[in-house]
C-alpha cells in the first residue's frame, strides 16, 4: 500500500472514530446532565470526572495509549475536528513509515488506540466546559462564539438550548453540527435569522459557513423555503428548541 492509500486509510478510520465518539459524547452529555441534578456539590462532581478522563494517556485495559501521551504532553489544545484529525494521522502515518512496525501496525493503532482517545478527549473537553460554566457562568456566556454581528438575545438563547440538547457542538473557532443534518442545521439558522423569508431579510450565510465550518447554508436554508412545508425531515428535534 503507497503512502497515500495508507494515509487515506487512516483518515477514514480517524473519521469513523470522530463519528462514533460523538455518539457516545451524546449518551454521555445526556446522563452526566440526568445525574448532576441530584448531587448537591456539582463542581466536586465533575471534577471527579475530570480527574478520570484526563487520564488521556490510559486505555481501558490499562495500556499506554500513544497518542493520548501526545496529546498531554503538547499541553491539552483544544483543537478543531481537522485540525485534531490532522494531528492523529501524522503520528499515525509515523508509525505506517517506522520499517520495526509498519502499515498492519499503524492500522490497528488508529483503529483501537485512536477510537479510545477521540472518546475520552470528547468528554473531557465537554466536561471542561460544563465545570466553567458553573465556576463562571456569567463569563461563559459572554464569551459565546457567536460573533458581535450574530449577538442578539434569541440567538443566545437558542444556540444555548441547541448546545445543551447536544445538536451542536463548541469547537475552537465556533460550532459544528452533532446528530442532524445540514437541512436540519439551516432550518434552526433560518427560524433564528430569517423567520420570515418574505421579508426581504437577509439570511447572514458568510458568517454562518464560517461559524460551523459549513458551506452553503444559505443555499440549504433557501431549498427550504421552495418546500411546501418549507421545513426538513426531522424538524421535530429543531422545533422543540423554540418552545418556551
Amino acid at each position: 500500500m503507497d503512502n497515500l492509500n495508507i494515509e487515506k486509510k487512516i483518515q477514514d478510520i480517524l473519521n469513523k472514530n470522530l463519528l462514533n465518539a460523538k455518539r457516545e459524547l451524546l449518551l454521555f452529555v445526556n446522563q452526566t446532565k440526568e445525574t448532576i441534578q441530584y448531587k448537591t456539590d456539582k463542581q466536586g462532581y465533575i471534577k471527579e470526572l475530570l480527574a478520570d478522563y484526563s487520564k488521556l494517556s490510559i486505555n481501558k485495559d490499562g495500556t499506554i495509549n500513544f497518542i493520548g501521551r501526545s496529546y498531554i504532553n503538547s499541553g491539552y489544545p483544544l483543537l478543531s475536528d481537522d485540525d485534531l484529525l490532522a494531528m492523529m494521522r501524522q503520528f499515525y502515518l509515523g508509525y505506517a513509515n517506522n520499517p520495526r512496525l509498519g502499515e498492519n501496525v499503524a492500522i490497528a493503532a488508529a483503529e483501537s488506540d485512536g477510537r479510545v482517545f477521540l472518546e475520552r478527549w470528547s468528554k473531557y473537553n465537554w466536561l471542561k466546559t460544563l465545570l466553567d460554566m458553573l465556576v463562571q457562568p456569567q463569563q461563559v456566556q459572554a464569551s459565546t462564539p457567536l460573533p458581535v454581528e450574530l449577538q442578539t438575545d434569541e440567538a443566545i438563547e437558542r444556540f444555548d438550548r441547541a448546545e445543551k440538547a447536544g445538536i451542536i457542538l463548541r469547537t475552537a473557532t465556533g460550532y459544528e453540527k452533532n446528530n442532524i443534518t445540514k437541512a436540519q442545521l439551516a432550518y434552526f439558522l433560518q427560524r433564528i435569522y430569517q423567520a420570515d423569508p418574505q421579508s426581504g431579510k437577509q439570511f447572514p450565510e458568510t458568517k454562518l459557513n464560517n461559524l460551523f465550518g459549513e458551506s452553503r447554508l444559505g443555499k440549504a436554508a433557501g431549498k427550504l423555503v421552495d418546500n411546501n412545508s418549507g421545513k426538513p425531515r426531522g424538524y421535530n428535534i429543531i422545533d422543540d428548541l423554540f418552545i418556551d
